[in-house]
């Protein structure tokens, strides 16, 4: 999966990233790296491949789109070390 492998990377480079699965509108989920430094870096590795910069996390998941979908809600998020599932609507 392409954003587990992007996340490897950072996190071997020395970052601080987590795979974020979101859920879009029409029930979709799509995986996303999510980056942490003086500003929030939302990558999506799937073509078209995108990114975006946000001032926090959620000012940066507001603004992703999957399509025409939009950014509904966030399921869950993961690296090598740590696991957060977000609690159903």
């Amino acid at each position: 999966d392409r954003a587990i492998f992007l996340c490897s990377l950072l996190v071997n480079i020395g970052a601080e990233a987590k795979v974020h699965v979101l859920e879009v509108e029409k029930a979709l989920r799509h995986p996303v790296v999510l980056m942490q430094s003086d500003k929030v870096y939302l990558l999506d590795p799937y073509p078209p491949a995108k990114h975006i910069i946000g001032s926090t996390q959620q000012d940066a998941l507001v603004q992703f789109t999957l399509g025409e979908n939009k950014y509904t809600r966030s399921l869950f998020e993961f690296n090598a070390t740590s696991y957060a599932e977000f609690g159903a609507e």
